[in-house]
């Protein structure tokens, strides 16, 4: 309100005919100043509104992160309470809201620390938002002292807290061994001759030598065969004018291509098919 009195002011006198040229010229100075003074008001007061939105979404995030704490917090009492913390099937769970938290935890220790940077930087006065780093620092602090002792507490807990990764890496490790062990597959590919030679088949029924088929012998040589993950491979080259497959496969579950008069590969479109009848795999090339 003074600065328009004073912009009338000033206009008023140089309405005057009267005034000399020196007043005129201080008075020309003088609005100079107001409005140098104005633009520096203004600069100030955008860059102080850009400072509040971006410290209002680092406080609200950091109450989100509280939220979420709170709620990861309130599960693992909820089990505690419910005294199935020592169970196996909940301790991955346990273990997922513990890390979910460590992370909320780690997210607030850097936002807050960025406000206090940014705020001591700004060179504005922002005694409101002082305030409120302070009472949020004061909130993150005591939810992490909340945490501490949840964390005391589950240590606590017939070791389980303690012994929760170990015991689960156990088990992965377990897992993971059988897992391979069931997708262990074996195949053994080569000429009749080849494969009868190395004790993998023999040759049964026909007069006189004449009409025996090759059969996958009862004893067959395990050695002389190639173990696979039926997971990994798709494709086997044969290399073969044709290819007789002597163990059981369903037929839908693969291919045989190659050009003209020979057999170039065997294409497997469903391994867990292909490999349901039988873990062994024979093929005669001829």
């Amino acid at each position: 309100m003074k600065k328009l009195i004073y912009f009338s002011s000033v206009i008023l006198l140089i309405s005057c005919g009267d005034e000399n040229a020196e007043k005129i010229n201080q008075m020309t100075l003088a609005l100079e100043d107001l409005k140098t003074e104005n633009i520096k008001v203004i600069n100030e007061s955008v860059k102080k509104d850009s400072m509040i939105n971006a410290y209002a979404l680092y406080v609200n995030e950091i109450h989100q992160n509280l939220d979420l704490i709170t709620t990861e917090q309130g599960l693992i009492n909820t089990l505690r309470q419910k005294g199935e913390l020592g169970k196996m099937a909940t301790e991955s769970e346990v273990i997922d809201n513990i890390k979910t938290i460590s992370d909320l935890m780690a997210k607030n220790a850097s936002r807050v620390a960025r406000l206090k940077k940014d705020l001591k930087n700004a060179n504005i006065e922002m005694d409101e938002f002082e305030k409120m780093i302070i009472t949020i620092t004061e909130e993150v602090a005591i939810k992490n002292q909340e945490i501490y002792r949840l964390e005391e507490e589950l240590a606590n807990i017939d070791g389980a807290y303690q012994e929760l990764f170990v015991v689960l890496d156990e088990k992965q490790e377990l897992i993971d061994q059988q897992v391979a062990e069931i997708n262990q597959v074996w195949y053994a590919i080569g000429s009749s001759k080849e494969l009868k030679n190395n004790g993998v088949i023999t040759k049964e029924g026909g007069l006189l030598g004449i009409g025996r088929t090759n059969k996958l012998k009862a004893d067959f040589n395990h050695d002389y065969f190639t173990e696979i993950n039926l997971t990994d491979v798709r494709e086997i080259v044969l290399g073969g004018k044709s290819a007789e497959m002597l163990t059981a496969h369903s037929s839908e579950s693969y291919t045989i291509e190659g050009s003209e008069g020979i057999a170039e590969k065997l294409i497997i479109k469903d391994e867990k098919d292909f490999w349901s009848a039988s873990k062994y795999l024979v093929i005669v090339l001829k």
